[in-house]
């Protein structure tokens, strides 16, 4: 009669609870899904440190009250858990804040989780034509370390910073960059001011170079009238003294040098229009620019380019002479854009000197009236 076959093997260890205390922070508690024969000492290590995401040391495991120094457990011991128990407690130094640079928020610790494990498992008994059977000698055993599943653990360490930790740093990366813009706004604001005074250093330059000539021109001016008025009285004393002897010989005093004659206009001579003309008062350093110090009681009048007047105003401003009367000149209707400057030796018009045509037909009636002798026309 054939023997029996062999009884089948026992079925593999069932997975059991484990729970894990956390000493310093009973938010960090969880369970573990794991057949306990296979799970070692070192492996539930690993898992504690994975699920803190930060590495912590001096971690220490009881199988216990961990208060009673008997219930501490070899630290990476290959010892599998069924020896130990369903249930310990871990402790570290220095108990670090668990939720320290984390992305999830208190509540997810505060749940006591329950983890699940896998592994590769296998049982090692008699073996019958291939076939793994019951025998006294026979165990089951892991092939592969416990492990949590999924591999990836949701309360993992994703980000570098927690939410709290990311708001101060964004605040100091803010107030770092208002710092630098702070820095960079000063430095500019030095340098403008900095541009700023070498241009005004500059211009004074300029202004004290453009004053000195304006000066010399002034004095140069000033000396050119009073070598002309010299000039004039040496030559009115020289008629004086030759009709003095023309007269002690009983002779007619010689003629006089006739006084240049003036240029008739070309064409009708339109009617005078009140308001033709303006009294106006020149320096010498103006009257020299325009060439207006050759004026003289025998050559009263002078012609000038409006644009000629108009660039002298620019370049000065309201220290030109001619800068209240800007308007007069860009108006002037001359289609010649002369506008003439006479002299008002006798104060016809005021006592400002001289008299600026700012009409056409009152600059071409000027003209006439001194060409015919008839001398400087009086005011409307």
């Amino acid at each position: 009669m054939p023997k029996p076959p062999p009884e089948p093997p026992p079925p593999p260890p069932e997975q059991k609870i484990l729970q894990v205390h956390c000493v310093p922070w009973k938010s960090m508690d969880f369970q573990l899904t794991v057949q306990l024969p296979y799970l070692t000492i070192g492996e539930l290590e690993t898992i504690i440190k994975q699920r803190h995401g930060d590495a912590i040391d001096n971690l220490v495991l009881f199988k216990d009250d961990p208060r009673d120094e008997a219930n501490k457990l070899e630290p990476g011991s290959e010892e599998k858990m069924d020896k130990v128990g369903a249930k310990v407690f871990y402790d570290y130094y220095p108990p670090l804040d668990p939720f320290m640079n984390r992305p999830t928020a208190h509540e997810v610790y505060a749940t006591n989780p329950t983890l699940k494990t896998t592994c590769t498992e296998e049982y090692e008994g008699t073996v019958i034509k291939g076939v793994t059977y019951f025998s006294p000698e026979g165990f089951w055993k892991n092939t592969t370390p416990v492990e949590v599943t999924p591999s990836i653990l949701p309360w993992s360490k994703t980000h570098e910073y927690d939410p709290h930790t990311a708001k101060i740093k964004a605040a100091e990366a803010a107030a770092e960059a208002a710092r630098v813009a702070a820095a960079e706004a000063e430095a500019k604001r030095i340098a403008d001011e900095e541009a700023a005074r070498q241009e005004a250093l500059r211009e004074e330059r300029a202004a004290k170079q453009k004053a000195k000539k304006e000066e010399a021109m002034r004095i140069a001016a000033e000396k050119a009238a009073e070598e002309a008025e010299a000039k004039r009285i040496a030559e009115e004393k020289e008629q004086q003294r030759l009709a003095e002897e023309a007269a002690a010989r009983g002779e007619p005093p010689p003629e006089a040098p006739k006084a240049p004659t003036y240029a008739m206009p070309e064409g009708a001579i339109p009617p005078r229009a009140k308001g033709g003309t303006l009294p106006i008062f020149l320096g010498p350093t103006s009257k020299e620019f325009f060439g207006l110090s050759e004026c003289t009681k025998d050559s009263l009048y002078k012609m000038v380019e409006c644009d000629q007047m108009l660039t002298e105003i620019k370049d000065k401003g309201k220290i030109s002479d001619l800068y209240v009367f800007k308007a007069q000149i860009e108006a002037y209707d001359g289609a010649d854009r002369l506008m003439l400057f006479c002299l008002d030796r006798d104060e016809l018009y005021s006592d400002e000197g001289m008299v600026l045509c700012i009409k056409e037909a009152e600059k071409l009636n000027f003209m006439a009236s001194l060409a015919q002798g008839n001398g400087v026309p009086p005011p409307l």
